[in-house]
C-alpha cells in the first residue's frame, strides 16, 4: 500500500511540475531546413539572422549557429559563432523570436511578432529563474550572454522596456569553459501584470561589441519555479539598505559562511560582483552607480537571497 501511495504521489507531483510552462525544444534536439538547402538548418522554435524578416539580408547573412553533436544530454546542442562579414561582426545569436537585421548593428533587434505564431511564444507563467548548460570559447574581451524577458503586447530586445514584466540576464565567463557547466540567473520582476509572451536572446558574444571567432554551446534550457527542480536554490528575501555611498547587507541569521553578492541594473546587466562574510564588513561601495532601481542577489551553495533597492545619490 505504501509503495502504491508513493508512486501515486510522485506521479501527481510530476504532473504539477511539468504543467508549468517551458521553452519549446529547449534541448535543441529537433532541427529543420529554412529554405537554403539541407546544410543550413535551425532548431525548431528557434531562429537566427538567416531566417530574419529581411529576405535580401537572409541570403547574405553568415551561418552563425549550427547543430552540434557535443551535447550535454540527448544527441545535439546548439553551437553559436561570431563571424566577421561585410565590415561588421555578426554575433552568434539565437532567439525564439524573429530577427530584424541591419548593417548598422545598433539598429538591429529581435522581436516578438504577435501576428505570426512562428515568431512568438505565448507565455503566462511567472518563473523564478532560467537555467541551462553551456561551454564557451570567447576571444579576448568577449563573453557569451543569455537574456530572457517576460512581456505583454509587442516587445523587442533591445527596447524601451515599457512592456516588460520581468527580465533575466547573465554574462558568462570571459575565459574558456571546456566542460559542460550550469548557469542560473533570476527573473527580476518590474510589474505584477501577467505576462503574455516570453522572448529570448542567447549569444556567443557581447552584442554589438562581439569579437569574431568567439564560440559557445548551449543545451537543456530550463525555466525554474519554486519547488520545481531538485537541488534548485531556495530563494529568500534579502534585507538591504543604503548608507551614503554604501549598501549595507543584512546578513541572514542562518548563514554562517560567505555569500557571493551581485548587483544588477533593471536590464539585468551585472555591475558589481563581490563577496561578504559574517566576520568581515557587510558594506558594498556603490559610489560608481547612478541613482535608480537595482537588483541585489546574495547566494551560497544552499540558498539565494533577492532584494530590489532604490539607490539615491
Amino acid at each position: 500500500m505504501n509503495k502504491v501511495f508513493t508512486l501515486l504521489l510522485i506521479t501527481l507531483t510530476s504532473s504539477i511540475v511539468y504543467s508549468q510552462q517551458q521553452m519549446n525544444n529547449a534541448g535543441f534536439e529537433e532541427w529543420e531546413e529554412i529554405g537554403f538547402g539541407p546544410n543550413i538548418i535551425e532548431p525548431i522554435h528557434w531562429s537566427s539572422i538567416k531566417s530574419s524578416d529581411d529576405p535580401i539580408l537572409n541570403g547574405m547573412a553568415p551561418v552563425v549557429l549550427e547543430r552540434s553533436e557535443d551535447a550535454h544530454t540527448g544527441n545535439y546542442s546548439i553551437k553559436l559563432t561570431n563571424i566577421a562579414t561585410l565590415g561588421i561582426v555578426a554575433t552568434g545569436t539565437t532567439s525564439n523570436g524573429r530577427f530584424h537585421p541591419n548593417l548598422n548593428p545598433d539598429l538591429a533587434y529581435v522581436y516578438t511578432d504577435i501576428e505570426d505564431d512562428r515568431w512568438h511564444t505565448v507565455f503566462t507563467d511567472k518563473p523564478d529563474s532560467i537555467t541551462g548548460w553551456y561551454k564557451c570559447n570567447p576571444e579576448v574581451n568577449d563573453f557569451a550572454t543569455v537574456k530572457f524577458i517576460l512581456h505583454k503586447g509587442a516587445d523587442s530586445i533591445p527596447s524601451n522596456e515599457e512592456n516588460h514584466i520581468a527580465i533575466a540576464y547573465i554574462e558568462l565567463p570571459s575565459n574558456n569553459i571546456d566542460v559542460w557547466t550550469r548557469f542560473s540567473t533570476p527573473f527580476v520582476y518590474s510589474s505584477d501584470d501577467t505576462p503574455q509572451y516570453i522572448l529570448s536572446v542567447i549569444t556567443s558574444g557581447n552584442g554589438t561589441e562581439a569579437i569574431s571567432g568567439s564560440t559557445a554551446h548551449f543545451d537543456d534550457i530550463e525555466l525554474i519555479y519554486n519547488g520545481s527542480s531538485v537541488g534548485e536554490l531556495n530563494i529568500k528575501k534579502l534585507d538591504v539598505y543604503q548608507e551614503y555611498n554604501n549598501l549595507i547587507i543584512g546578513f541572514p541569521a542562518n548563514v554562517s559562511n560567505e555569500l557571493n553578492v551581485e548587483i544588477r541594473n533593471i536590464s539585468g546587466q551585472k555591475l558589481i560582483s563581490t563577496s561578504i562574510n559574517r566576520s568581515s564588513s557587510n558594506h558594498i561601495d556603490v559610489g560608481s552607480l547612478k541613482s535608480g532601481l537595482y537588483l541585489v542577489t546574495a547566494a551560497n551553495e544552499n540558498s539565494m537571497y533577492l532584494c530590489k533597492v532604490m539607490i539615491i545619490k
